[in-house]
């Protein structure tokens, strides 16, 4: 990490981010209303906060835009969300049962592209 200024790189699961540095033991936690540049922006964000809470940020899901296929929201929570559902085919089971990791967890962050910016904010 590089600290210039108040201003930091983070390096997070989907790249560098240059984020404003408030200090190591401050946590700034998600809540409704809060607006990013861009969905990368909000991915380093939410990545960032789980770091710093304990746990792994996963993308769960994202819905697309019929139209044009722009992604219009995306689900992000931690990798031990929810339970494994058992994969079972036709003839039995399709795969090697595995141990889950999946726990229960339930942090989750859904982020949505803002209508009245369509053009240039989340």
């Amino acid at each position: 990490m590089d600290i210039d200024e108040g201003i930091e790189i983070v390096e997070s699961s989907v790249g560098k981010e240059m984020v404003e540095n408030v200090g190591k033991d401050t946590v700034v936690e998600p809540h409704k209303g809060m607006e990013f540049e861009s969905e990368d922006a909000a991915k380093v964000f939410y990545d960032e906060y789980a770091r710093q809470i304990g746990f792994v940020m996963r993308v769960m899901s994202c819905r697309r835009s019929e139209r044009d296929g722009r992604i219009l929201a995306r689900r992000l929570g931690c990798n031990k969300e929810g339970y494994c559902v058992s994969i079972r085919g036709k003839f039995g089971n399709v795969r090697k049962p595995r141990m889950s990791a999946r726990e229960g967890c339930k942090a989750i962050c859904m982020f949505m592209l803002s209508l009245k910016s369509l053009e240039n904010g989340w």
